[in-house]
């Protein structure tokens, strides 16, 4: 059977005994067969982590290991996720100060389809009167929207 939710963090070398820590020690590091938890890190953190490699997804297109290489941290984290993850019901990328109550999401997502499309998040509005996701909660897709992500013609493209 496959995990439900691959939940994607933002990984920084700099927060590793501070944040990312108090995160495993916490959820992230509870045992629970729904959740699968890796790191979306750096290249330049390759071999310099202190969590096992099987934890980690590197992306060579993030920059440097520092927070503002956290969107293409995210877009890339999400289709070497779903690579690596093809069967898992439910994506998420999420910082590291987040703090999730797995059953309570396991629960809320088994109200919708994962094989409709679904991108569930904080949004708000734009100037323009659009609207788009935020970062702050994690944003969620389902495998339907994930798939279509990752093939589009933008999850290829360098910044």
């Amino acid at each position: 059977s496959s995990v439900d939710v691959i939940m994607g963090v933002w990984h920084c070398m700099a927060y590793e005994n501070t944040r990312l820590k108090v995160l495993m020690d916490s959820w992230a590091g509870a045992k629970s067969p729904h959740l699968k938890v890796v790191f979306l890190a750096s290249e330049v953190a390759r071999g310099r982590s202190i969590y096992p490699n099987e934890m980690m997804i590197y992306s060579d297109t993030a920059g440097d290991d520092t927070y503002p290489s956290h969107v293409m941290k995210g877009m890339m984290g999400l289709v070497h996720m779903a690579e690596r993850f093809p069967d898992a019901k439910w994506y998420a990328v999420l910082g590291d100060d987040v703090a999730v109550s797995v059953g309570n999401l396991v629960n809320i997502l088994s109200a919708f389809d994962p094989a409709e499309e679904w991108c569930l998040g904080q949004t708000g509005a734009l100037t323009d009167g659009s609207w788009r996701l935020y970062g702050g909660a994690p944003i969620i897709t389902s495998r339907a929207m994930t798939q279509r992500l990752v093939l589009s013609p933008c999850s290829t493209v360098s910044p």
